[in-house]
C-alpha cells in the first residue's frame, strides 16, 4: 500500500546567526510517521502561487502549533498580548486550509492549526484568554513544564466523528495556548469543550476529514485515544 504524503506546516522565528529559520517540534513528524504517513515539511517561504499544485500532490495537510495569527484575519485590531506573528505563515496556512477544504483533502489542525482553520473559514478568536475568557483552568501551561503534563479534561460531544475516533466521553489533555476559538466558522461543528465552556475541538461535517483540536495529541503518542487522532487522519489520507 502506498504511504500518503502529509504536508506539515512549520514555524518561523528570528535567529541571531541565520536571520530567520524554519523549525517544527519532532513530535509532529514522528506522530505522522508512526501512523503510516510520509511527513513533508512545508517552509513558510513556499510560493503562494504554487500552493494549489502542492495540494494536488499531498494526501493530507497537518497545520501545526506556533505563534499567534494576526487578528486582521478575523477583523480585529491587534492587542498588546498578541505576539509571535508571522505574516508569511498566516498567508500560507490560510491558503492551504481553504484549498484543503475546497478539494476535500484531509486536514488536521493542532493548537494554532485548530485556530487557523476556524479563521480561514470565517470564525473568530479570543486574543488573550485571561482577559477575554476568565477561567480557573490554566490553559497556558508554562514552557518549563513537561509537554505531556495533564492540564485539564475535555468533554467529547457524542455522535460526532471525534467521538468515534476517540471512543471516550472525556479525555485528559495538555494545554499550551493563550488564544482560542471564540465564534466558530459557519458550518463547523463543535465536538469538545473544557469545563469552562472553551471550545477544544471541532469538525466540518460532510468533509472527508477536517478536524481541529486545541490540545497537542502529538505529545501523547503512547496513549491510544490521542494516537487514534493521527491514525484516523492517515487512514483518511489513504482512502
Amino acid at each position: 500500500m502506498k504511504k500518503p504524503v502529509i504536508g506539515i506546516t512549520i514555524s518561523k522565528k528570528a535567529d541571531k546567526v541565520e536571520g530567520f529559520k524554519n523549525f517544527v517540534p519532532s513530535a509532529y513528524v514522528i506522530a505522522v510517521k508512526n501512523a503510516g504517513g510520509i511527513p513533508l515539511l512545508i517552509p513558510n517561504e513556499f510560493p503562494l502561487d504554487d500552493v494549489s499544485a502542492l495540494c494536488a500532490e499531498l494526501a493530507g495537510v497537518l497545520l501545526s502549533g506556533g505563534g499567534d495569527l494576526h487578528p486582521s484575519h478575523y477583523h480585529q485590531a491587534r492587542r498588546v498580548e498578541t505576539s509571535n506573528i508571522c505574516a508569511e505563515r498566516d498567508e500560507l496556512e490560510i491558503k492551504l486550509a481553504s484549498l484543503a477544504v475546497d478539494m476535500n483533502l484531509p486536514i488536521l489542525g493542532i493548537c494554532r492549526g485548530h485556530q487557523l482553520i476556524n479563521v480561514a473559514l470565517g470564525g473568530t478568536l479570543y486574543q488573550h484568554l485571561p482577559a477575554d475568557h476568565p477561567s480557573s483552568i490554566a490553559h497556558n501551561t508554562p514552557d518549563s513544564i513537561s509537554k505531556d503534563h495533564i492540564a485539564h479534561q475535555v468533554e467529547i460531544v457524542k455522535n460526532t466523528a471525534l467521538h468515534n475516533i476517540l471512543g471516550v466521553a472525556h479525555l485528559d489533555v495538555n494545554s499550551r495556548h493563550h488564544q482560542a476559538v471564540n465564534e466558530p466558522a459557519p458550518g463547523l461543528l463543535v465536538t469538545a469543550c473544557a469545563s469552562d465552556g472553551l471550545i477544544e475541538a471541532f469538525e466540518l461535517p460532510g468533509h472527508h476529514f477536517c478536524v481541529g483540536v486545541q490540545w497537542h495529541p502529538e505529545n501523547f503518542r503512547a496513549i491510544l485515544e490521542h494516537r487514534n487522532i493521527f491514525e484516523s487522519f492517515i487512514s483518511a489520507a489513504i482512502e
